[in-house]
């Protein structure tokens, strides 16, 4: 029994990663309510989930409120500014909740790893495109997936995405050798 409550054990490993999912998501959820705080939700989403992806797990809401207030004003700026840019907006705000970069460098940078990254560009907008195209046209799937993404969509999706992230940051990073 004492193997049961180990916090190694894998299901509690599983049980506590699911939960810092859902509350990520939640907190993702009520911060994005006023649409124009979706970019510095969107961030602290990210900065969260890249943190996940290279096995730093620690205090989610914490981490995700800290991300927030600090990318706040930029990230809302982003928001503002690339809202029409679909393909920018795939990378802007991972690459923010990541690298300190001036809103230009940001939205330049994300249109050339978009560009430089058209297969990852391309699926990613696919998944969203498809999410919200079923969404649309099927309200029993809207409701699946509205409830679905109130609970753990948005931050599963963002974990997902999080490992593709990782990948092509790393490789840039390698060129580059900056990080925040």
């Amino acid at each position: 029994m004492n193997s049961f409550f180990n916090p190694d054990n894998p299901v509690t490993v599983i049980l506590t990663r699911l939960f810092d999912l859902i509350l990520l998501n939640i907190c993702f959820v009520i911060t994005t309510i006023p649409v124009f705080t979706a970019g510095a939700s969107l961030t602290a989403m990210y900065s969260v989930t890249l943190r996940m992806a290279d096995g730093e797990w620690g205090y989610t809401a914490k981490h995700y409120f800290d991300a927030f207030r600090r990318e706040f004003r930029q990230a809302t700026m982003l928001w503002l500014l690339v809202v029409f840019d679909v393909s920018a907006m795939i990378y802007v705000f991972p690459m923010l909740a990541r690298y300190e970069q001036t809103n230009g460098q940001l939205i330049r940078n994300a249109i050339l790893l978009a560009i430089g990254n058209i297969p990852v560009t391309v699926s990613i907008a696919a998944v969203i495109g498809l999410i919200v195209d079923l969404s649309i046209h099927n309200g029993s799937l809207r409701v699946l997936f509205m409830s679905i993404f109130l609970f753990i969509g948005f931050a599963l999706l963002a974990r997902v995405f999080s490992a593709f992230f990782r990948r092509i940051f790393h490789s840039t990073e390698d060129r580059t050798g900056h990080r925040k």
